[in-house]
Protein backbone atom coordinates (compact mmCIF):
# COMPACT_ATOMS: atom_id res chain seq x y z
CA UNK A 1 0.00 0.00 0.00
CA UNK A 2 2.75 2.41 0.98
CA UNK A 3 4.48 1.87 -2.37
CA UNK A 4 1.20 2.73 -4.14
CA UNK A 5 1.04 5.98 -2.20
CA UNK A 6 4.71 6.78 -2.80
CA UNK A 7 4.22 6.14 -6.54
CA UNK A 8 1.40 8.72 -6.53
CA UNK A 9 3.29 11.23 -4.36
CA UNK A 10 4.79 13.03 -7.34
CA UNK A 11 1.29 13.71 -8.67
CA UNK A 12 0.06 15.41 -5.49
CA UNK A 13 -0.23 19.19 -5.72
CA UNK A 14 -2.91 19.84 -3.11
CA UNK A 15 -4.98 18.15 -0.43
CA UNK A 16 -7.73 17.14 -2.85
CA UNK A 17 -5.15 15.25 -4.95
CA UNK A 18 -3.81 13.57 -1.82
CA UNK A 19 -7.28 12.49 -0.69
CA UNK A 20 -8.11 11.09 -4.13
CA UNK A 21 -4.93 9.03 -4.33
CA UNK A 22 -5.26 7.77 -0.75
CA UNK A 23 -8.87 6.68 -1.17
CA UNK A 24 -8.04 5.02 -4.49
CA UNK A 25 -5.31 2.96 -2.76
CA UNK A 26 -7.56 2.19 0.22
CA UNK A 27 -10.33 0.90 -2.06
CA UNK A 28 -7.87 -1.22 -3.99
CA UNK A 29 -6.49 -2.85 -0.86
CA UNK A 30 -9.90 -3.40 0.76
CA UNK A 31 -11.87 -4.48 -2.32
CA UNK A 32 -9.40 -5.94 -4.83
CA UNK A 33 -6.77 -7.35 -2.46
CA UNK A 34 -9.35 -8.23 0.23
CA UNK A 35 -7.54 -6.88 3.27
CA UNK A 36 -10.07 -6.76 6.12
CA UNK A 37 -7.88 -4.35 8.09
CA UNK A 38 -5.96 -1.22 7.11
CA UNK A 39 -3.99 0.90 9.55
CA UNK A 40 -3.10 4.57 9.77
CA UNK A 41 -0.12 5.99 11.72
CA UNK A 42 -0.27 9.44 13.27
CA UNK A 43 2.29 11.37 15.24
CA UNK A 44 4.00 14.68 15.68
CA UNK A 45 5.38 16.46 12.65
CA UNK A 46 5.67 20.20 13.32
CA UNK A 47 5.10 20.39 17.10
CA UNK A 48 8.81 20.34 17.90
CA UNK A 49 9.60 23.16 15.50
CA UNK A 50 10.61 23.45 11.83
CA UNK A 51 14.07 22.03 12.46
CA UNK A 52 12.50 18.63 13.37
CA UNK A 53 9.88 18.29 10.61
CA UNK A 54 11.95 16.16 8.22
CA UNK A 55 13.23 13.97 11.05
CA UNK A 56 9.72 13.47 12.42
CA UNK A 57 8.46 12.76 8.92
CA UNK A 58 11.07 10.05 8.40
CA UNK A 59 10.25 8.56 11.79
CA UNK A 60 6.55 8.27 10.90
CA UNK A 61 7.42 6.62 7.59
CA UNK A 62 9.80 4.20 9.32
CA UNK A 63 7.24 3.42 12.02
CA UNK A 64 4.54 2.64 9.44
CA UNK A 65 6.89 0.14 7.79
CA UNK A 66 7.77 -1.56 11.07
CA UNK A 67 4.12 -1.77 12.13
CA UNK A 68 3.09 -3.21 8.78
CA UNK A 69 5.71 -5.96 9.14
CA UNK A 70 4.52 -6.70 12.69
CA UNK A 71 0.77 -6.75 11.97
CA UNK A 72 0.69 -8.21 8.43
CA UNK A 73 -1.87 -5.80 7.03
CA UNK A 74 -1.42 -2.51 5.14
CA UNK A 75 -0.42 0.40 7.37
CA UNK A 76 0.46 3.88 6.14
CA UNK A 77 1.01 7.46 7.21
CA UNK A 78 0.02 10.64 5.40
CA UNK A 79 3.72 11.23 4.93
CA UNK A 80 3.76 8.39 2.39
CA UNK A 81 1.74 10.57 -0.01
CA UNK A 82 3.68 13.83 0.43
CA UNK A 83 7.19 14.44 -0.84
CA UNK A 84 9.35 16.96 1.05
CA UNK A 85 9.00 19.24 -1.99
CA UNK A 86 5.20 19.01 -1.89
CA UNK A 87 5.26 19.78 1.83
CA UNK A 88 7.36 22.86 1.13
CA UNK A 89 5.02 24.05 -1.64
CA UNK A 90 1.94 23.53 0.53
CA UNK A 91 3.53 25.51 3.34
CA UNK A 92 4.44 28.33 0.95
CA UNK A 93 0.82 28.34 -0.25
CA UNK A 94 -0.28 29.04 3.32
CA UNK A 95 -1.44 25.60 4.36
CA UNK A 96 -1.12 24.77 8.05
CA UNK A 97 -1.25 21.66 10.22
CA UNK A 98 -5.02 22.08 10.41
CA UNK A 99 -5.22 21.34 6.68
CA UNK A 100 -3.41 18.05 7.32
CA UNK A 101 -5.78 17.30 10.19
CA UNK A 102 -8.77 17.92 7.92
CA UNK A 103 -7.28 15.50 5.38
CA UNK A 104 -6.57 12.93 8.10
CA UNK A 105 -10.12 13.23 9.42
CA UNK A 106 -11.53 12.67 5.93
CA UNK A 107 -9.31 9.61 5.48
CA UNK A 108 -10.29 8.21 8.90
CA UNK A 109 -13.96 8.80 8.05
CA UNK A 110 -13.66 7.13 4.62
CA UNK A 111 -14.77 3.77 5.99
CA UNK A 112 -11.58 2.02 4.86
CA UNK A 113 -9.41 2.48 7.97
CA UNK A 114 -9.87 -0.04 10.79
CA UNK A 115 -6.87 0.65 13.02
CA UNK A 116 -5.04 3.79 14.08
CA UNK A 117 -1.57 3.88 15.61
CA UNK A 118 -0.42 6.86 17.64
CA UNK A 119 3.33 7.36 17.81
CA UNK A 120 5.17 8.32 21.01
CA UNK A 121 4.67 11.90 22.18
CA UNK A 122 1.50 12.27 20.09
CA UNK A 123 -0.22 14.15 22.89
CA UNK A 124 2.09 17.17 22.49
CA UNK A 125 0.50 17.92 19.12
CA UNK A 126 -2.90 19.62 19.23
CA UNK A 127 -3.62 18.50 15.68
CA UNK A 128 -2.74 14.85 16.39
CA UNK A 129 -5.04 15.08 19.41
CA UNK A 130 -7.79 16.09 16.97
CA UNK A 131 -6.99 13.03 14.85
CA UNK A 132 -7.22 10.89 17.99
CA UNK A 133 -10.62 12.40 18.79
CA UNK A 134 -11.75 11.61 15.24
CA UNK A 135 -10.56 7.99 15.53
CA UNK A 136 -12.55 7.62 18.74
CA UNK A 137 -15.62 9.28 17.18
CA UNK A 138 -15.50 6.92 14.17
CA UNK A 139 -15.06 3.84 16.38
CA UNK A 140 -11.65 2.85 15.02
CA UNK A 141 -9.33 0.55 16.95
CA UNK A 142 -6.65 2.68 18.61
CA UNK A 143 -3.12 1.47 19.33
CA UNK A 144 -0.57 3.48 21.32
CA UNK A 145 3.10 3.04 20.47
CA UNK A 146 5.17 3.37 23.63
CA UNK A 147 8.86 3.35 22.67
CA UNK A 148 11.28 6.28 22.71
Amino acid sequence: MRSHLRDAAGLVRNFEDAYGHIVHALRKFRNEYNYPRIGYVSGILTSEGPHRVLQNREELIRLAGVLQEMHHFPIFTLQDIFTPETLRLLKEAGHTSLHYTDLATQVLQSGHITDTFFAPRWKISPTVCLEHDAAERFGLKIHYIEYE
